[in-house]
């Protein structure tokens, strides 16, 4: 059973490849100190020793980017090149029977996705639209804002807790099946499954106060981390902590981590900020008429069918383009 106590005391964690060109890999745990040092190596190099060249720098940059960008090709379905274009996309999920939208905001350009139904209004709806304008589609709700690991995340920056923790990877995740309270980190299903694949958990005695959990994505080796502390617990460092610990886990296993979080959500923002990552990308959670949002029956009493909806928006975009040419 592998446990992140393993990685402070000096011990070498196994890797798949230390050489695979082009990747990241990390390994080497500084037997030196109390606290691990992660190394990571690209073509043979180590980025922690040499990290302030700016040719390696560029390499760590290139390598998280690209697992970023395959995941987001898949899931607004367009290509990697597409997505480094400073122009606005259009594409279709056509695994969608629901009226869908949602929307990217990545580098310098917006991806809107959306079902074949919606595809010709939308897009005629938000031609020539600025960025800041297409997130304030009425029909799109929520937003959130993706981190990822900066360059200098690779730098020794421990942090500490007063409370014993405990990590568990792969099918010793399992242990902790029956805990609830947890759902942003750790959730298990009616038949006691979860896409969790690792967890970092806090407790105080034998009491479970927090936990940091990692699921896979659609591109192998980049796992999204989430964060529950529970309410007695919170603003003293403890989620930093987890989310640390188990970002170093992460790494020295090879696998890129992404945080996410509520653009309302501060708090988490700043444990993102405290652990070392940097924004990367917004999306947001989807289209008022796919039946997902909080206020579906307000909508359904107010009869607002789709058709009727973009009619209107349509209307108004026509409107306040009269008005600007008027001025």
């Amino acid at each position: 059973m592998w446990r992140e106590f393993q990685t402070r005391y000096g011990h070498i964690l196994p890797i798949k490849n230390l050489t695979r060109k082009g990747d990241l890999c990390y390994n080497h745990i500084n037997r030196s100190t109390s606290h691990p040092r992660v190394c990571c190596y690209l073509d043979g190099i180590d980025m922690v020793k040499e990290k302030n060249t700016e040719t390696v720098r560029r390499s760590i940059k290139r390598s998280i980017e690209n697992k970023i960008e395959r995941a987001l090709t898949k899931e607004f379905y367009c290509s990697q090149k597409e997505l480094n274009e400073k122009t606005t996309i259009y594409s279709i999920n056509p695994d969608t029977e629901q009226p869908y939208i949602k929307i990217l905001a990545y580098k310098d350009h917006v991806v809107i996705c959306t079902s074949e139904c919606l595809y010709s209004k939308t897009r005629k709806i938000l031609q020539d639209k600025t960025r800041d304008e297409i997130f304030e589609f009425p029909l799109v709700y929520g937003q959130t804002i993706h981190y990822v690991p900066d360059e200098d995340c690779l730098e020794e920056n421990s942090t500490s807790s007063d409370y014993a923790c405990e990590s568990f990877f792969g099918e010793d995740v399992f242990c902790l099946r029956g805990l609830t309270g947890f759902e942003n980190a750790l959730a298990f299903d009616e038949n006691g499954q979860t896409a969790t694949r690792a967890v970092c958990v806090a407790r105080d005695g034998g009491r479970v106060i927090g936990v940091a959990g990692a699921a896979g994505s659609a591109v192998p080796d980049l796992w999204e981390i989430g964060v529950d502390v529970l309410e007695g617990y919170r603003k003293a460092g403890l989620g930093t902590h987890l989310v640390r610990t188990l970002t170093e886990a992460l790494l020295a296993r090879e696998i890129v981590p992404f945080y996410s979080a509520s653009i309302t959500n501060i708090g988490s923002q700043m444990v993102a900020y405290r652990c070392g990552y940097k924004p990367c990308w917004v999306d947001t959670f989807g289209t008022i008429l796919d039946g997902n949002s909080v206020y579906d029956d307000l909508v359904k009493d107010l009869s607002l069918q789709f058709e009727n909806v973009f009619h209107t928006v349509q209307l108004s975009s026509i409107c306040e383009t009269k008005a600007q040419h008027s001025a």
